[in-house]
């Protein structure tokens, strides 16, 4: 299975949760822990099969949003 990426569609995030949501998932974290997102959910009804490669990308920040690592910048992508 074969994944195409448009290099011409741009990011558009999604519409932002109220801040208080936010929050309160924020109080509910232990030290330690993560909290998980999905940014833009994948397009189409396939998955992949045994043996297929796949590609995702992950973004590490802080809770003020300071980025730690994102494997975007680790291969060549902003």
């Amino acid at each position: 299975m074969a994944v195409e990426e448009n290099p011409e569609q741009e990011f558009a995030p999604q519409k932002k949760k109220a801040a208080s949501d936010d929050d309160k998932r924020r109080k509910k974290l232990a030290p330690g822990g993560l909290l998980k997102a999905v940014m833009r959910p994948g397009a189409g009804d396939s998955t992949p099969s045994d043996g297929d490669q796949v590609q995702f990308h992950c973004t590490i920040r802080t809770l003020d949003g300071v980025v730690v690592e994102s494997t975007r910048t680790e291969v060549g992508g902003g």
